[in-house]
């Protein structure tokens, strides 16, 4: 997905207030995919990937790393950036 129509959007009208959601959630697979692993806390197959989302628009941000790693992983890192 592309992040120009929301740069674009965000660069006709700065918000005064951001909110950043921050999650994780399982991107369940049905097959052998490269990458995919099995999720206890699922207790399925797949992607446990890190979302990122404006808080008001519900626009989706950034996915900032891919879906192996724990809930937590790197929040931290990733929250430095702001």
């Amino acid at each position: 997905m592309s992040q120009i129509p929301i740069k674009r959007s965000y660069n006709i009208q700065m918000p005064q207030t951001v909110i950043l959601n921050l999650d994780s959630t399982l991107l369940e697979v049905y097959d052998q995919l490269e990458g995919m692993t099995f999720n206890y806390h699922y207790q399925s197959n797949g992607y446990h990937l890190f979302v990122c989302y404006d808080g008001i628009t519900s626009n989706l941000l950034k996915i900032p790393r891919n879906g192996t790693s724990y809930s937590c992983t790197d929040v931290t890192d990733f929250c430095c950036l702001f």
